[in-house]
């Protein structure tokens, strides 16, 4: 751990700050003494439990025993041979202790078969269980070099020292995972962590976010803090070969020492350091093969072909009652008839149905490649690893390549003088697919010969000019590369024990440049006249992040840990980019590469911005004999995106926590081994907003030959302030039956106050908005983890955990007297993207369906005002819902949600010998999703492709069925205007399925390896849900895929 003291020099003054911080108490575990009966009795007033405990003692097959007295001797040493004086030795559990002496030697009388815990400050504890009377020998190691260690604000802190909400997983979570994202690795293992894979493509992003919505529009998702830096986008390049632990910091308590950063939720990614005394060289690699998880359940050509000549009889009809059946059906296949092609009426004949999909899709192929170095010794340690990934994706051209490098050192230069640093390297290549290829490829005529010879796509005898022949899009060149370096740099000094300077300073420069060429010969690039088009876009971010800390640790009469912190933190973030485009190319063979051979005018952009936090921080940790926490912290932030006066703002917190176990009359319970309650309670905020939207902006423009300026069309706000986040949150923690079985449950109440947002003006005031803080959002829910070993013998174990999270968003206000912003798109409310007073900020409003119109309806029908609409037998009828016989916006009702009222996951792994089988699901439970995709393939028309459900459809001898008759026409209620579309978003997912064989220590010694290990892993197997499109969770834009994995690990 890193403690000191220094002159802070800042951008505006030099300023000594000093930081308190004080660990947390150590988890002493209570060892039950006895035999069954007695532990039953003391159970026998739980009686609400007992059948549950007896249950679970016959499953963990609890032996209890007495034993007889040892007078143990032993000697504690440093990872270097040198003793250390002082350090405590307890029988865990109890008051039964010593210290070492001069020598590092102690001795202490305990009975055969308990345990005893050995610490000392600045190492990481050890637990031995006492067996006999031979004299014992531990080595503590240095906490410097621990796993369990992260880098907060400039100042390192142990993960036991944060009193807050945290959810844990550390590398041997997710080894067997074949993820390329830190985000997929972590899915379902959080409680209060919803991780979404929103783009499943190569290299697609995940969307992550931390105990739901607490904020209306700016800054829904969690900063990611990596070794101690903010990580500013680009997450998914990230190696995840390189994290030794990810820690979420949820609650107020844990982020306020973010103070704005922090309202989100915080993401604290530690990677891998040298440990131990040995040099070590891992690999670690991996190849699989993928296909879709799912595809749709289309018609073929017959029944297509039978679905729009039925829709087209029925507009017939409806126009020309007078017809009879045989002249409609005369019509529709009359020579040169506007309805069906000639090549659709061979299909048809020929029952002939073509997959464009299948023409444009392959057998996706990855593989992941990392190597490491790690080293430590005297003090010193050094990690160093390289990474390869590789994506062929599913459709034809696309793939994803990323190469990687990492080194993290920390040297002792002196006894009180360290230093360090932590720098990676990432390059990303991503050959990506035109933007709507797979869509043209999914949604095109099954009854359309496959042939790359047409532009676009047709139905009927009509050219579809929104549909680009997916074959010709295979020929557009589009890659997005990405370089960035990340670093941070620090030094501690330690003049006298307990005190340490800290000064680091980080720097992440990311350069990404995106271009496509649309060459002659696809419809992208000849439309509008363009004969080829070649476009490139830069941008470049340069963030740098300077800290500053003073820390004080202290134990007094072996009783009270004090630990004190003050610090700086400044942070400046830079972001300029350029566009270029241009058209008219005599031959496709420069591409984008040279602009420059485009005759056509060409466009040029350029922007930069950047904004600057300057931060004080403090925080004050106290514990009590290792039974009572208190935690102060407070940070004063001042953002730039505010004008002077409201840049600065304060954001503390208190929390405090109670290790009950520790008590006498919780230990005579003999029932746990942990009991602790945690209560916090803090306030951060948000100030994730457009840069100078407290100013009025205009963009200069001399095309015409003069220079003029364009006035934005939002409108300064300089009132504008921070978005203020108060949260309350109460934890308890509670380990039984020898720590085999570990329990949290958390409750946070959130209300976010001034909240930034998007605010409409009228038009008179020549603004179409302005950025300003508005309304109240209030949040809260609950969160349980459970972890169990079920199992635990020499040759079998079984562990099991699980996740459950529940949170609920409510807006308790707007502005002003408003109750209510709609989400209007061409002159229509859009069933999503409503605001309403006491609903959820993710609302779904439309009409309801009733029912599906017969016959004997039609005399209520005749009665209500439809505003228009075609309401028949075999057509939808929406509810009247303040029953005027008007059917208009007011009826229009909040009909679902698209937050899960539950989501979590559950994992479970049993090991017989060297074999371990694993297994990780997650779930979500509640949610509501429009798929536009579901909607689409059952609008009836049979003019698009069509989902099976769609041969369930009303007809005159069909009657029974809540599915609408066809329609070739428009004017009529459709999925798309009542909830019947709305599909429920639940589901159960098998992420991964692992089985791995670790070979015999003493066949791979043999070797000269340290370690060898195989493994066969399946992610997404299957994923039971009742939704209608690609996914619950990825959407309809493109499937998620299955993956079938080999793995091999080997270290020496």
């Amino acid at each position: 751990m890193g403690d000191g003291y220094v002159l802070l020099p800042t951008m505006f003054n030099w300023i000594l700050l000093l930081r308190i911080s004080l660990p947390c108490s150590k988890l002493l575990v209570y060892q039950i003494i006895g035999d069954d009966n007695l532990l039953y009795n003391y159970l026998k007033p739980f009686c609400i439990m007992k059948h549950i405990i007896m249950m679970l003692l016959l499953s963990f097959s609890a032996v209890l025993i007495h034993a007889q007295e040892y007078r143990v001797k032993g000697q504690v040493k440093d990872a270097n041979g040198e003793t250390i004086i002082g350090a405590s030795v307890r029988e865990t559990g109890t008051t039964n202790g010593t210290i070492t002496d001069l020598n590092g030697e102690f001795y202490l009388t305990v009975r055969k078969g308990v345990t005893i815990e050995i610490s000392y400050i600045g190492y990481e504890s050890q637990t031995m269980v006492v067996n006999n009377a031979h004299p014992l020998e531990i080595i503590l190691n240095q906490e410097s070099l621990l796993l369990d260690q992260v880098v907060i604000v400039g100042t390192t802190m142990n993960k036991k020292d944060l009193t807050g909400a945290i959810s844990h997983v550390t590398t041997k979570d997710i080894e067997n995972i074949p993820a390329t994202s830190i985000n997929q690795a972590i899915q379902g293992k959080m409680t209060g962590v919803q991780v979404r894979m929103s783009d499943p493509r190569p290299g697609g992003s995940t969307s992550i976010q931390v105990r739901g919505n607490n904020s209306i529009q700016y800054g829904t998702s969690p900063i990611y803090v990596v070794d101690g830096v903010v990580m500013e986008g680009g997450f998914d390049l990230i190696n995840p070969n390189d994290v030794a632990s990810i820690d979420v910091l949820k609650d107020a308590s844990a982020t306020a020492i973010y103070g704005s950063r922090g309202a989100n939720g915080v993401v604290l990614i530690t990677t891998k350091k040298g440990k131990g005394q040995k040099s070590q060289i891992e690999y670690n690699g991996w190849v699989g093969i993928q296909e879709f998880a799912n595809k749709m359940d289309l018609v073929g050509t017959k029944d297509l072909y039978q679905l729009r000549e039925d829709a087209v009889f029925n507009h017939l009809k409806a126009n020309n009652p007078a017809l009879s059946d045989a002249e409609i059906q005369n019509q529709i296949h009359a020579s040169g008839n506007p309805y069906f092609g000639e090549y659709e009426d061979k299909a048809y004949r020929d029952n002939q149905t073509y997959n464009w999909l299948d023409e444009v899709t392959r057998t996706g192929f990855q593989q992941n490649h990392n190597i490491s170095f790690a080293n430590s010794s005297d003090g010193n340690s050094t990690y160093i690893s390289f990474g390869y990934t590789n994506q062929k994706g599913l459709i034809d051209v696309s793939q994803y390549k990323r190469y990687s490098g990492k080194i993290n050192t920390e040297q002792r230069l002196k006894k009180w003088l360290k230093i360090g640093t932590a720098t990676s390297f990432n390059r990303s290549e991503d050959d990506r697919v035109e933007g709507q290829l797979f869509s043209n490829a999914l949604y095109a005529n099954p009854m359309l010969p496959i042939s790359k010879e047409p532009m676009v796509l047709k139905w009927g005898n009509v050219d579809d000019l929104d549909a680009a022949n997916p074959l010709r899009s295979l020929d557009v060149k589009w890659t997005v590369n990405t370089d960035r370096v990340f670093s941070n740099n620090y030094i501690d000094i330690n003049p006298i024990p307990g005190l340490t300077f800290r000064s680091s300073f980080g720097i992440d420069i990311m350069n990404t440049r995106s271009a496509y060429y649309r060459p002659k010969s696809t419809y992208e690039g000849t439309r509008n006249d363009q004969n080829g088009e070649a476009n490139q876009n830069k941008e470049r971010w340069c963030n740098w992040q300077w800290d500053n800390t003073i820390t004080y640790n202290k134990l007094i009469a072996e009783k009270h840990n004090l630990s004190v912190m003050m610090g700086t933190s400044a942070t400046r973030n830079l972001y300029e980019a350029s566009a270029a485009t241009t058209y008219n190319f005599p031959v496709d063979d420069f591409g984008y590469d040279n602009m420059g051979a485009g005759a056509g005018e060409k466009f040029t952009t350029s922007t930069a911005s950047e904004y600057s936090l300057i931060s004080y921080l403090a925080r004050f940790n106290y514990n009590y004999n290792q039974k009572y926490d208190l935690t102060l912290t407070a940070r004063y932030d001042g953002s730039s995106k505010f004008r002077k006066g409201n840049r600065f703002a304060l954001f503390p917190s208190i929390a405090g926590a109670w290790t009950l176990s520790e008590e006498e009359f919780i230990k005579k319970l003999h029932f746990f081994d942990l009991l602790k309650l945690r209560v916090g309670y803090g306030i951060a905020g948000n100030q994730n907003i457009p840069d100078y939207s407290y100013l009025n902006q205009y963009t200069p423009d001399g095309s015409t030959g003069n220079l003029t300026f364009i006035r934005s069309s939002v409108l300064g706000n300089p009132d504008l302030k921070w978005e203020k986040q108060k949260q309350f949150n109460v934890g308890l923690d509670f380990s039984l039956l020898k720590n085999r079985l570990n329990i949290s449950v958390d409750y946070f109440h959130i209300l976010n106050e001034d909240l930034l947002m998007s605010k409409p003006l009228a038009t008179s005031s020549g603004f179409a908005s302005t950025i300003a803080n508005v309304g109240r959002l209030k949040n809260e829910g609950v969160e349980i983890s459970i972890s169990s070993q079920i199992i635990n013998n020499r040759d079998f174990q079984w562990n099991l955990q699980a996740t459950l999270s529940h949170d609920k968003n409510t807006v308790d206000a707007l502005y002003g007297n408003v109750d209510a912003i709609y989400n209007i798109y061409y002159n229509g409310i859009q069933r999503t993207g409503n605001l309403f007073v006491g609903e959820s900020l993710n609302t779904v409003y439309s009409y309801k369906f009733h029912k599906i119109c017969q016959q004997e309806d039609m005399d209520y029908v005749n009665g209500i005002d439809y505003g228009g609409k075609i309401v028949q037998p075999g057509d939808m009828i929406p509810v009247d819902v303040n029953d005027d016989k008007i059917i208009n916006d007011e009826d229009r009702i909040v009909v679902g949600k698209l937050d899960p009222k539950i989501y979590g996951g559950f994992s479970t792994e049993f090991s017989w010998k060297d074999i371990t089988l694993s297994g990780v699901f997650n779930y979500s439970v509640g949610a509501k999703r429009i798929s536009n995709l579901y909607e689409t393939m059952m609008n009836g028309t049979g003019s698009n492709i069509a989902h099976k459900d769609i041969l369930d459809r009303w007809t005159p001898d069909h009657t029974n069925t809540d599915i609408p008759r066809a329609f070739y026409a428009s004017g009529r209620y459709n999925y798309n205007d009542v909830d019947w579309g709305i599909q429920d978003a639940s589901f159960l997912r098998l992420s991964t399925l692992s089985l791995s064989y670790n070979f015999p220590q003493k066949l791979v010694r043999k070797m000269s390896i340290d370690k060898l290990r195989v493994y066969f892993t399946g992610s997404n197997l299957f994923c039971l849900t009742n939704y209608k499109g690609f996914d619950p969770e990825g959407g309809d834009s493109y499937p998620t895929a299955r993956m079938y994995v080999f793995g091999l690990n080997f270290s020496f």
